[in-house]
């Protein structure tokens, strides 16, 4: 159950969120730590010039055209039932073979000899609940998905609003404003990027979706070879005998511990 909820959650939490979301433990919140000031520090943007910063009023009122409170919740609402509905239409109802067998202590492809039929009927006296609790489940993880979202939007509109005043000049964004204050353009502004999660581009760019899948195992397999290209971890008859000791005594082990240690590691 928790496979697939994470099978059909986590390509949706990647294309849409801000930031990886990490488990709010100990561990996670060290990491979290970690990993905010990482991207806190990877996308730095000059700060605006004098001039700049005189546009930024204008451009901050159309951005908040092209993006009004509430927006970006909206949109992302939109755009996860696009993603969501044709998955989660996919999803079985009962409990499927694999687990089936699982639970049971009998291998898979036993189960998935069964007739269809009768293993549906053990599927709903095993787990009756499979269905709903599978629904339950999505149905919360996309309402906090969308809730860390929403908290994006400021952050969004901002970056927006700044972008615009360095991008274009006054007279442009005066253009601009000029347009949005037409029936056609409050329309335009209201509308560019929520078609972003209209159904025709989104089927339209599903499409595409195969393409990519079917090139992924050779992608992955270049990947794999140009790393092993760049070289490999060190085993144990790589290290000299001060590297051993050295190593071995910042473990508090011994030299021949370490190499055993490092020896059934490497078969595995």
């Amino acid at each position: 159950m928790k496979r697939i909820l994470f099978a059909i959650a986590a390509p949706v939490a990647l294309a849409t969120a801000p930031a990886p979301a990490l488990a709010q433990d100990s561990a996670g919140d060290a990491e979290m730590q970690q990993l905010s000031a990482m991207f806190s520090q990877m996308f730095t943007a000059e700060p605006l010039t004098a001039e700049q910063e005189a546009r930024l009023p204008l451009a901050t009122e159309l951005v908040v055209q092209v993006m009004p409170e509430g927006f970006y919740g909206r949109m992302m609402e939109d755009m996860l039932g696009g993603i969501l509905d044709p998955l989660m239409s996919m999803m079985p109802e009962t409990m499927p073979a694999g687990e089936i067998a699982a639970y049971l202590g009998q291998p898979v492809d036993v189960v998935e000899a069964m007739d269809e039929g009768e293993r549906q009927a053990i599927a709903a006296m095993i787990d009756p609940q499979y269905g709903a609790r599978l629904d339950a489940g999505m149905d919360y993880m996309m309402g906090e998905l969308v809730k860390q979202l929403v908290a994006f939007e400021p952050y969004m509109r901002d970056g927006l609003s700044r972008a615009y005043a360095a991008r274009f000049t006054q007279p442009q964004l005066e253009d601009i404003a000029a347009f949005f204050a037409t029936e056609t353009g409050s329309l335009y502004a209201t509308e560019s990027m929520m078609v972003f999660t209209d159904p025709q581009v989104m089927s339209a760019s599903m499409q595409a979706m195969p393409m990519m899948l079917e090139d992924m195992p050779r992608i992955m397999g270049e990947m794999e070879q140009m790393m092993s290209a760049a070289g490999q971890a060190r085993g144990f008859g790589d290290l000299s005998q001060q590297e051993r000791e050295r190593i071995a005594n910042a473990l508090s082990i011994s030299v021949a511990e370490l190499r055993k240690g490092m020896e059934q590691a490497s078969a595995k």
